[in-house]
Protein backbone atom coordinates (compact mmCIF):
# COMPACT_ATOMS: atom_id res chain seq x y z
CA UNK A 1 0.00 0.00 0.00
CA UNK A 2 1.67 3.32 -0.88
CA UNK A 3 1.26 6.39 1.16
CA UNK A 4 -0.98 8.22 -0.66
CA UNK A 5 -3.30 5.41 -0.23
CA UNK A 6 -2.71 5.27 3.06
CA UNK A 7 -3.70 9.06 3.37
CA UNK A 8 -6.29 8.47 1.10
CA UNK A 9 -8.27 5.49 3.23
CA UNK A 10 -7.43 7.27 6.63
CA UNK A 11 -9.39 10.34 4.98
CA UNK A 12 -12.17 7.95 4.29
CA UNK A 13 -12.29 5.98 7.31
CA UNK A 14 -15.76 7.87 8.05
CA UNK A 15 -17.37 6.88 5.02
CA UNK A 16 -15.81 3.14 5.33
CA UNK A 17 -17.85 2.80 8.79
CA UNK A 18 -21.16 4.04 7.29
CA UNK A 19 -21.00 1.86 4.43
CA UNK A 20 -20.01 -1.22 6.61
CA UNK A 21 -23.05 -0.76 8.92
CA UNK A 22 -24.93 -0.66 5.91
CA UNK A 23 -23.90 -3.60 4.20
CA UNK A 24 -24.51 -5.15 8.15
CA UNK A 25 -28.06 -4.32 8.38
CA UNK A 26 -28.98 -5.26 4.51
CA UNK A 27 -26.97 -8.09 3.42
CA UNK A 28 -29.11 -11.06 3.89
CA UNK A 29 -27.91 -13.86 6.31
CA UNK A 30 -27.63 -17.13 4.68
CA UNK A 31 -28.61 -20.63 6.61
CA UNK A 32 -25.78 -23.05 7.18
CA UNK A 33 -26.40 -25.97 4.85
CA UNK A 34 -28.15 -28.96 5.79
CA UNK A 35 -26.54 -32.29 5.49
CA UNK A 36 -24.56 -35.03 7.76
CA UNK A 37 -20.98 -33.43 9.01
CA UNK A 38 -19.20 -36.24 9.34
CA UNK A 39 -19.15 -39.39 7.47
CA UNK A 40 -17.49 -42.24 5.57
CA UNK A 41 -17.15 -42.25 1.63
CA UNK A 42 -15.70 -44.06 -1.48
CA UNK A 43 -13.45 -47.20 -1.40
CA UNK A 44 -9.62 -47.64 -1.36
CA UNK A 45 -6.41 -46.62 0.91
CA UNK A 46 -8.13 -44.92 4.00
CA UNK A 47 -7.96 -41.15 4.78
CA UNK A 48 -9.10 -39.15 7.33
CA UNK A 49 -10.11 -35.76 7.13
CA UNK A 50 -11.29 -32.90 9.01
CA UNK A 51 -12.36 -29.20 7.53
CA UNK A 52 -12.56 -26.36 10.15
CA UNK A 53 -13.23 -23.15 10.38
CA UNK A 54 -16.05 -20.10 9.76
CA UNK A 55 -19.45 -19.78 7.57
CA UNK A 56 -17.03 -20.71 4.38
CA UNK A 57 -16.13 -23.89 5.73
CA UNK A 58 -19.03 -24.22 6.68
CA UNK A 59 -20.77 -24.36 3.51
CA UNK A 60 -22.89 -20.96 3.83
CA UNK A 61 -24.15 -19.74 0.45
CA UNK A 62 -25.14 -23.59 -0.77
CA UNK A 63 -28.75 -25.50 0.10
CA UNK A 64 -26.75 -28.76 1.13
CA UNK A 65 -23.45 -29.65 2.34
CA UNK A 66 -23.02 -31.89 -1.14
CA UNK A 67 -22.47 -28.54 -3.03
CA UNK A 68 -20.26 -27.32 0.14
CA UNK A 69 -16.68 -27.55 0.67
CA UNK A 70 -16.93 -30.54 2.44
CA UNK A 71 -18.35 -32.45 0.33
CA UNK A 72 -16.96 -31.36 -2.77
CA UNK A 73 -13.23 -32.37 -1.38
CA UNK A 74 -15.02 -35.63 0.41
CA UNK A 75 -16.63 -36.53 -3.65
CA UNK A 76 -13.44 -35.60 -5.26
CA UNK A 77 -10.62 -37.57 -2.63
CA UNK A 78 -13.53 -40.79 -2.39
CA UNK A 79 -12.44 -41.30 -6.27
CA UNK A 80 -9.30 -42.87 -4.87
CA UNK A 81 -9.73 -43.96 -0.99
CA UNK A 82 -12.10 -44.40 1.47
CA UNK A 83 -12.74 -41.21 3.28
CA UNK A 84 -13.45 -40.78 6.66
CA UNK A 85 -14.28 -37.19 7.82
CA UNK A 86 -15.95 -34.67 9.79
CA UNK A 87 -16.91 -30.95 9.78
CA UNK A 88 -16.44 -28.57 12.84
CA UNK A 89 -17.40 -25.24 11.95
CA UNK A 90 -19.65 -22.27 12.50
CA UNK A 91 -20.83 -18.90 10.84
CA UNK A 92 -19.53 -15.78 12.59
CA UNK A 93 -16.28 -17.44 14.17
CA UNK A 94 -12.97 -15.58 14.37
CA UNK A 95 -9.79 -17.47 14.67
CA UNK A 96 -9.66 -17.27 18.09
CA UNK A 97 -13.33 -18.49 18.43
CA UNK A 98 -12.59 -21.31 16.00
CA UNK A 99 -9.96 -22.60 18.25
CA UNK A 100 -12.61 -22.48 21.07
CA UNK A 101 -15.25 -24.50 19.05
CA UNK A 102 -12.00 -27.38 18.14
CA UNK A 103 -11.45 -27.53 21.61
CA UNK A 104 -15.13 -28.83 22.36
CA UNK A 105 -15.38 -31.54 19.64
CA UNK A 106 -14.70 -34.65 20.69
CA UNK A 107 -11.12 -35.98 20.06
CA UNK A 108 -10.13 -38.39 17.45
CA UNK A 109 -7.32 -39.07 14.73
CA UNK A 110 -7.03 -37.19 11.38
CA UNK A 111 -4.04 -37.56 8.59
CA UNK A 112 -4.90 -33.66 7.40
CA UNK A 113 -6.89 -30.64 7.99
CA UNK A 114 -8.48 -28.01 5.73
CA UNK A 115 -8.83 -24.69 7.53
CA UNK A 116 -10.50 -21.90 6.62
CA UNK A 117 -9.77 -19.05 9.17
CA UNK A 118 -9.50 -14.97 8.63
CA UNK A 119 -12.73 -13.78 7.41
CA UNK A 120 -14.26 -12.63 10.05
CA UNK A 121 -10.91 -11.89 11.94
CA UNK A 122 -10.78 -9.19 9.31
CA UNK A 123 -13.91 -7.93 9.22
CA UNK A 124 -14.22 -7.54 13.01
CA UNK A 125 -10.78 -5.56 12.83
CA UNK A 126 -9.25 -7.89 14.83
CA UNK A 127 -5.41 -7.19 14.56
CA UNK A 128 -3.15 -8.94 12.29
CA UNK A 129 -0.34 -10.08 15.29
CA UNK A 130 -3.35 -11.28 17.36
CA UNK A 131 -5.02 -13.31 14.65
CA UNK A 132 -1.42 -14.79 13.68
CA UNK A 133 -1.72 -15.65 17.72
CA UNK A 134 -4.70 -17.68 17.24
CA UNK A 135 -3.75 -19.09 14.18
CA UNK A 136 -0.61 -21.01 15.62
CA UNK A 137 -2.88 -21.74 18.78
CA UNK A 138 -5.46 -23.42 15.98
CA UNK A 139 -2.69 -25.15 14.41
CA UNK A 140 -1.21 -26.85 17.71
CA UNK A 141 -4.23 -27.42 18.72
CA UNK A 142 -5.50 -29.46 15.79
CA UNK A 143 -1.97 -31.34 16.52
CA UNK A 144 -2.65 -32.31 19.74
CA UNK A 145 -6.25 -32.97 20.06
CA UNK A 146 -6.88 -34.72 16.52
CA UNK A 147 -3.16 -35.86 15.80
CA UNK A 148 -2.66 -33.72 13.02
CA UNK A 149 0.32 -33.74 11.18
CA UNK A 150 -0.56 -31.44 8.47
CA UNK A 151 -2.67 -28.29 8.08
CA UNK A 152 -3.74 -26.82 4.59
CA UNK A 153 -4.49 -23.41 5.17
CA UNK A 154 -7.14 -21.35 2.68
CA UNK A 155 -6.02 -17.87 1.63
CA UNK A 156 -8.46 -14.45 2.27
CA UNK A 157 -11.54 -14.37 -0.67
CA UNK A 158 -11.31 -11.52 -2.85
CA UNK A 159 -13.04 -9.18 -1.31
CA UNK A 160 -12.21 -6.11 -3.65
CA UNK A 161 -15.25 -8.48 -6.22
CA UNK A 162 -17.60 -9.11 -3.28
CA UNK A 163 -21.07 -7.49 -5.02
CA UNK A 164 -22.64 -6.83 -1.36
CA UNK A 165 -19.76 -4.61 -0.68
CA UNK A 166 -20.10 -1.14 -2.37
CA UNK A 167 -17.05 1.08 -3.55
CA UNK A 168 -15.01 2.72 -2.19
CA UNK A 169 -15.88 0.32 1.17
CA UNK A 170 -14.95 -2.81 -1.62
CA UNK A 171 -11.54 -1.53 -2.46
CA UNK A 172 -10.67 -1.15 0.72
CA UNK A 173 -11.63 -4.32 2.60
CA UNK A 174 -9.64 -5.89 -0.83
CA UNK A 175 -6.37 -4.10 0.29
CA UNK A 176 -6.84 -5.28 3.92
CA UNK A 177 -7.34 -9.07 2.83
CA UNK A 178 -3.99 -8.51 0.95
CA UNK A 179 -2.34 -7.46 3.99
CA UNK A 180 -3.72 -10.68 5.69
CA UNK A 181 -3.75 -12.57 3.00
CA UNK A 182 0.87 -11.95 3.09
CA UNK A 183 0.66 -12.00 6.51
CA UNK A 184 -1.15 -15.44 6.43
CA UNK A 185 1.86 -16.83 3.22
CA UNK A 186 4.66 -16.11 6.25
CA UNK A 187 3.11 -17.70 8.55
CA UNK A 188 2.90 -21.05 6.08
CA UNK A 189 6.38 -20.56 5.08
CA UNK A 190 7.51 -20.66 9.04
CA UNK A 191 5.96 -23.37 9.93
CA UNK A 192 6.71 -27.25 8.12
CA UNK A 193 2.99 -28.66 9.65
CA UNK A 194 1.19 -25.87 6.92
CA UNK A 195 0.35 -25.32 3.12
CA UNK A 196 -1.27 -22.53 2.23
CA UNK A 197 -3.20 -22.72 -1.19
CA UNK A 198 -4.09 -20.52 -4.01
CA UNK A 199 -6.86 -18.25 -4.39
CA UNK A 200 -9.34 -20.69 -5.76
CA UNK A 201 -10.60 -17.78 -8.27
CA UNK A 202 -6.65 -18.00 -9.74
CA UNK A 203 -6.67 -21.66 -10.27
CA UNK A 204 -7.87 -21.83 -14.15
CA UNK A 205 -11.25 -23.06 -14.04
CA UNK A 206 -12.87 -21.38 -16.90
CA UNK A 207 -15.39 -18.94 -16.39
CA UNK A 208 -14.87 -18.54 -12.66
CA UNK A 209 -15.04 -15.26 -10.93
CA UNK A 210 -15.87 -13.74 -7.80
CA UNK A 211 -18.95 -11.92 -9.42
CA UNK A 212 -20.93 -14.45 -11.11
CA UNK A 213 -20.39 -17.51 -8.99
CA UNK A 214 -21.02 -15.92 -5.77
CA UNK A 215 -24.11 -16.65 -3.31
CA UNK A 216 -27.31 -14.82 -3.54
CA UNK A 217 -26.01 -12.77 -0.76
CA UNK A 218 -22.70 -11.54 -2.78
CA UNK A 219 -20.80 -12.06 0.12
CA UNK A 220 -20.13 -16.18 0.52
CA UNK A 221 -19.22 -18.18 -2.26
CA UNK A 222 -21.71 -20.37 -4.05
CA UNK A 223 -21.81 -23.63 -5.78
CA UNK A 224 -19.04 -23.02 -8.15
CA UNK A 225 -16.68 -21.37 -6.14
CA UNK A 226 -16.42 -24.68 -3.28
CA UNK A 227 -15.62 -26.85 -6.29
CA UNK A 228 -12.82 -25.23 -7.30
CA UNK A 229 -11.92 -24.87 -3.84
CA UNK A 230 -12.32 -28.48 -3.14
CA UNK A 231 -10.33 -29.08 -6.45
CA UNK A 232 -7.47 -26.93 -5.17
CA UNK A 233 -7.61 -28.70 -1.87
CA UNK A 234 -7.96 -32.25 -3.12
CA UNK A 235 -5.13 -31.85 -5.34
CA UNK A 236 -2.83 -30.81 -2.43
CA UNK A 237 -3.46 -33.20 0.06
CA UNK A 238 -3.38 -36.11 -3.04
CA UNK A 239 0.49 -34.79 -2.92
CA UNK A 240 0.52 -34.90 0.84
CA UNK A 241 -1.38 -38.51 1.07
CA UNK A 242 -0.79 -40.39 -1.87
CA UNK A 243 -2.77 -43.29 -2.10
CA UNK A 244 -0.47 -45.86 -2.37
CA UNK A 245 1.54 -44.68 0.88
CA UNK A 246 -1.80 -44.75 2.92
CA UNK A 247 -2.10 -48.25 1.73
CA UNK A 248 1.29 -48.77 2.92
CA UNK A 249 0.41 -47.30 6.01
CA UNK A 250 -2.62 -48.91 6.74
CA UNK A 251 -2.54 -52.77 8.00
Amino acid sequence: MTHLQWIADATLLPLYWMQSLRVRRTTPRLPEPEGPREGLFGEGAPLRLLVVGDSSAAGVGVGTQADALTGQLVSRLGQRRTVGWRLVARSGLTTAEIVELVEQSNPSAFDVAVVAAGANDLTQRIPIERWIRALHRLVDVLGTRFGIAHTVLSPLPPFQEFPALPEPLRGFVGRRAAVYNAALAAFSEGRRDCTLLDSPFASGTPGLDARSAMASDGFHPGAPVYAAWAECAASEIQLLHPPSALTLGAS
